[in-house]
Order: structure tokens, then C-alpha cells, then sequence
């Protein structure tokens, strides 16, 4: 299932800047021991140039075609628990071997779709959220800080918020 949905911001990439969200899909039958000895669903993440268009050249439009078959997705927020499945292949780099996600096609009918152990949620660069941000791992928190348009918009207000203590109200919703 897609469990996340983390709009980075604008970054710097081969092709130039372009506006990205990472895509997290849970691993329900592959467990990872947590640090407090407990066992969770391994997630596996990969980030895309946004896009919900139906262009089929565009990689996230050949990903997310599975979580949404039908094409009704009218937001990122839509792929969130969509069920699926997915291939994980692996790239060796510097005598390390690291998992990636090659591709995501529909689950096929007849096939059980485990219940998923975290929350899946959306973090919206144009409506962020404080607490969907301290669910964000800090390595990614610290990816979106480095966005070319981070500074002076509403993710750094609501960073800068939540960073004093403070609850971040939308100037916008006022």
C-alpha cells in the first residue's frame, strides 16, 4: 500500500529544478526490528517529479498508474493506502547494496492486502501541517529544508513554528 506522500519542495535534479514528492509504499510482508525491539512493516520510498498528469513518458505517471487505475486521482493525497505491488531491485554502490524500487503495478484480484501498521498521510507543501511534519523522518525533514523555495514559504513558517513551540496557523485561513 502507498503509506506516504512527502511534497520536498523544489530540487535540484538531472534535469534541473523541479518540484518533488517522495512516494513510500509499506512492505507488509517484510519486517524490520525497531530500536525498542518491536517489529514493523519495512517501507520502501522513492522520489518523482510531481505530476498527475497522464503523460506516459512521465515515471511518476508510470508508478502511480497502479494506485490509481482508473485515473481519478485529482491529488497526491488519492495514492494514500491504495493497494499494489511492488518490485524491489538493488544497486551496489561503493561496496554497498541498497534496495530500490523498480516498479509498482496494480494487486492482482484474489490477493489479500495485509492491514497496514502505521498511518499513512500527506504532507502538502501548499498546506503543511505540523503534526503530519514530526511524522517525517529528519533526514527528509532536512531535504525539504534545502528546497530552492523553503525560504519565505509556508513550510519554513510552519518549520519556524513548530521549532519554537508554537502552533502554526495558515495565514491564509484567517
Amino acid at each position: 500500500r502507498c503509506v506516504r506522500v512527502i511534497e520536498i519542495g523544489e530540487q535540484e535534479g538531472m534535469y534541473g529544478k523541479q518540484n518533488k514528492v517522495v512516494i513510500s509504499f509499506s512492505l507488509p510482508n517484510v519486517l524490520m526490528k525497531m530500536a525498542d525491539g518491536t517489529e514493523k512493516q519495512r517501507l520502501i520510498s522513492n522520489p518523482f517529479g510531481i505530476t498527475l498528469s497522464t503523460d506516459e513518458k512521465s515515471t511518476m505517471y508510470k508508478y502511480t498508474k497502479a494506485l490509481d487505475p482508473n485515473g481519478t486521482a485529482e491529488c497526491l493525497g488519492d495514492f494514500l493506502n491504495a493497494p499494489c505491488q511492488v518490485v524491489i531491485g538493488h544497486n551496489t554502490k561503493e561496496g554497498k547494496t541498497r534496495d530500490r524500487l523498480d516498479s509498482v503495478s496494480p494487486i492482482l484480484p484474489g490477493i489479500p492486502v495485509p492491514d497496514l501498521d502505521t498511518d499513512p498521510f500527506w504532507f502538502e507543501w501548499s498546506n503543511p501541517n505540523q503534526e503530519v511534519w514530526k511524522k517525517i523522518p529528519k533526514f527528509t525533514q532536512e531535504l525539504i529544508k534545502k528546497a530552492s523555495n523553503y525560504p519565505g514559504s509556508k513550510v519554513e513558517a510552519m518549520v519556524t513554528c513548530d521549532e519554537a513551540g508554537q502552533t502554526y496557523v495558515d495565514p491564509d485561513e484567517h
